[in-house]
């Protein structure tokens, strides 16, 4: 299932495309897909600012399955692999039931057609809220068509959190 950026552009939220950042079902027999398909890919695992061989997954998928989140480029560009993101313990199990399904093509070679999940726009927004990375929290207007919820209102409310944390007195 796809989550972060691609998934609200998905969903008409207007925000640069980065990466695509995709939450498995985490299963044994998930995680050998999912490494067949990033070797396919000819991914290489990003640590730090050092690309390594995927090998270790290749001789043990199991390992997939080792921490919350790992970074992966391609030839095509980034892979995040995110088993619990912000918001969802569970990760995969705790998005399924809000989850939208999206048929995408290619424009060139129509017959390379490919139904995928995508997680709810909202549980996007969640998400992207309680990870709290800067990142996250400057896209957050994006999603102001889309979502229904006061985004400038909680945006102000972390500003004023953020300077009484800094020991200064909240602006209005």
């Amino acid at each position: 299932m796809t989550i972060g950026s691609y998934g609200a552009i998905l969903q008409n939220v207007d925000l640069p495309m980065t990466d695509i950042d995709i939450v498995p079902k985490n299963t044994p027999d998930n995680r050998r897909r999912l490494v067949s398909a990033l070797d396919e890919l000819d991914a290489r695992e990003l640590v730090g600012d050092i690309e390594e061989t995927i090998d270790e997954l290749r001789s043990d998928p199991d390992s997939m399955g080792d921490t919350t989140f790992r970074t992966f480029v391609t030839g095509f560009g980034g892979v995040d692999v995110v088993l619990r993101p912000a918001g969802f313990p569970n990760g995969y199990d705790d998005l399924i039931e809000n989850a939208l399904v999206a048929t995408v093509q290619d424009e060139l070679e129509p017959e390379l057609t490919v139904d995928l999940r995508i997680a709810d726009v909202r549980d996007i927004y969640k998400s992207k809220q309680q990870a709290g990375r800067r990142k996250d929290i400057e896209a957050l207007p994006a999603f102001a068509e889309v979502h229904p919820t006061d985004a400038k209102g909680r945006l102000r409310d972390r500003y004023r959190d953020d300077q009484r944390r800094d020991g200064r007195p909240p602006t209005n």
